[in-house]
């Protein structure tokens, strides 16, 4: 049975959603007994890359590369679409991984490890009932459901109508389901640019032919960080990425001022290999020395580094905390990792992204991940680490009206942290807000009542900071026009 999906746009404020609807199809012929199938990913991604099989049919997963692969459900890197789906480790290149498919539905999946190999595999209920999910009410459908819509609207309007229609599409899912922002909307802005990487990227015969819109900014930069961090792990160029930094620095500066330091966060990302070879897991130092280096020299300008060391700490990291390749994280001392660094610059960019998964252990309260702190000497280092955790608690806020407990929570800290604590939450309104209006919820933050004089200096400050590197010059000056002139002082541009 062959399943067709249509795109059904309606508008709603002003904006075009996309929804996918399951169209009935044909009668099949039931197998006479359970089959299995083959899947085999070879350099050019999955073949075949789309496979229809039946209700509990076995795939068996193999490769023609030299390296180890990891066949996983969508969406990465958590796979929890149909986490049953998943090796949980990598396969050796010599091994096979079988899967029953007990499940009917639409299920789309990548190697874990090449995130960019992409597939899909369609099940056909044994009894022949329609398969479809019904993404125009995402309010009656489960957590696992409504990702499923997320992630099929957003792959199949990238490869059916491009780039700037699928943030679109993002955008209209962010507005019309909370549940997207609070499950991490970064994650979804990447693999979107793994899906571009895969799909779009290689029909480019020169990186000048690349014709990007500004909306690829949302979520910050994920889209950026997907797409890079794999074409370096293909390609690892240094000199022909940092040429694309420049080109994507001429193209959207104007609109998306960060757009460089992203591209330089990415080529972190991209040069932390995949530890090939199993003797070197577990050894979370030797796996990240070699992009370490690599960042070390990569520019003269210390913000591209700092960025290039955070991006490289951020694949270690995810690592560690997923568990994966001999890496685990260490509840008792969770940023064991940090104070091992051999530089200042290096401890600074651990602190940064290892402080991103304490809200994982112990959640959102704010004293609890202060705790995390308390060992740390360096004023510098606890302020950066409770920023971060901060950040990361406005993710899950986003939908309150009312931000007082927040400030409040920050207000109880130790003194040292209480700047920092209230700096991230500001902050944290940029990084995962409404694209386009991520300012509205910032603004509304900085002029709580509930804030002090100085406190409110050091909102205002952080958010303009922000403004300036996300949205273009004449936004930022009719964003500062509505702003109290006190705060103003941090809107010049000189």
């Amino acid at each position: 049975m062959k399943f067709v999906y249509l795109f059904i746009i309606l508008v709603v404020g002003g904006g075009a959603i996309f929804f996918l609807k399951g169209v009935k199809s044909a009668p099949i012929v039931e197998p006479e007994a359970e089959q299995v199938h083959i899947i085999e990913l070879r350099d050019d991604g999955f073949y075949p890359a789309e496979l229809s099989i039946h209700e509990g049919d076995t795939v068996t997963f193999s490769t023609t590369k030299d390296n180890f692969f990891w066949p996983a459900s969508n969406s990465h890197p958590t796979h929890t679409i149909y986490p049953e789906f998943d090796p949980k480790e990598p396969i050796a290149s010599d091994k096979e991984w079988s899967f029953k498919f007990d499940k009917p539905g639409t299920w789309r999946y990548h190697d874990h490890v090449r995130a960019s190999a992409i597939g899909k595999i369609i099940v056909i209920g044994k009894n022949r009932e329609e398969v479809y999910m019904d993404c125009q009410n995402l309010d009656k459908l489960n957590e696992q459901e409504r990702e499923q819509c997320w992630d099929s609207l957003l792959s199949d309007t990238l490869k059916e109508k491009g780039v700037k229609a699928s943030f679109e599409v993002f955008a209209n899912i962010y507005r019309t389901d909370p549940l997207f922002s609070f499950k991490g909307c970064h994650w979804y802005a990447h693999r979107l640019g793994e899906e571009f990487y895969a799909e779009e990227y290689p029909k480019y015969k020169d990186i000048e032919a690349l014709d990007l819109p500004p909306e690829t900014y949302y979520c910050g930069f994920g889209f950026f960080h997907g797409w890079l961090e794999h074409m370096l792990r293909d390609d690892p160029d240094v000199e022909k990425t940092k040429r694309l930094c420049d080109y994507l620095d001429n193209q959207l500066s104007d609109e998306r001022p960060r757009i460089r330091l992203n591209c330089y966060h990415a080529i972190g990302h991209g040069f932390v290999n995949e530890p090939f070879d199993p003797a070197s897991w577990g050894k979370a130092q030797e796996i990240i020395n070699p992009a370490l280096e690599i960042c070390d020299g990569v520019s003269n300008n210390p913000n591209e580094v700092r960025e290039c060391l955070q991006g490289a700490f951020n694949v270690i990291s995810d690592w560690i905390f997923r568990a994966e390749y001999g890496l685990a994280p260490v509840i008792e001392d969770p940023l064991w990792l940090c104070p091992k660094q051999r530089t200042y610059e290096h401890t600074k960019a651990c602190y940064y992204e290892m402080a991103m998964h304490l809200n994982g252990l112990v959640g959102d309260d704010l004293s609890k991940l202060a705790e995390f702190t308390k060992d740390i000497e360096d004023d510098k280092i606890a302020w950066l680490v409770i920023d971060v955790v901060a950040a990361g608690a406005t993710q899950r806020a986003l939908s309150k009206d009312d931000y007082s407990e927040y400030i409040f929570a920050c207000r109880g800290l130790p003194e040292r942290l209480r700047v920092g604590c209230l700096h991230g939450f500001a902050g944290g309104f940029m990084a995962h807000g409404e694209p386009e209006k991520e300012y509205v919820k910032a603004l509304k933050f900085c002029g709580s009542e509930e804030l002090l004089e100085d406190e409110k200096h050091v909102c205002y400050k952080n958010i303009i900071r922000t403004f300036k590197g996300s949205y273009p010059r004449e936004k930022v000056e009719g964003i500062c026009a509505t702003i109290d002139e006190a705060y103003r002082i941090y809107c010049s541009y000189e």
